[in-house]
């Protein structure tokens, strides 16, 4: 007999648009395979290196999808941190004992 898992969604700290526009790459696989890029970004290193990755395979991107890379390691950063929300420009870390 399966039970419900209580399992809590996990939900992003900050709401940015994940949406890759159809001008910068137009095959629906191609943008899963860059999604799939942006969410191992858990360090400045592997942020520079996705972004070097794109420009050199597809070129320069706009504001939207920097903003969506860079909020990917602001993600990552909290979650090693303990950091569960976030409200307007102040951080609340909940810690477990």
């Amino acid at each position: 007999k399966g039970l419900p898992v209580d399992e809590e969604e996990e939900k992003p700290l900050l709401t940015v648009s994940s949406h890759i526009k159809d001008d910068y790459v137009e095959d629906e696989d191609i943008k899963i395979e860059i999604h799939k890029l942006v969410n191992k970004i858990d360090s400045p290193l592997k942020l520079d290196k996705v972004k070097s990755e794109l420009k050199d395979r597809f070129g320069s991107f706009d504001k939207q999808l920097d903003i969506y890379l860079n909020e990917q390691l602001f993600e990552s950063f909290c979650k090693k941190l303990g950091i569960s929300k976030v409200f307007d420009n102040n951080i609340y870390r909940e810690e477990n004992w």
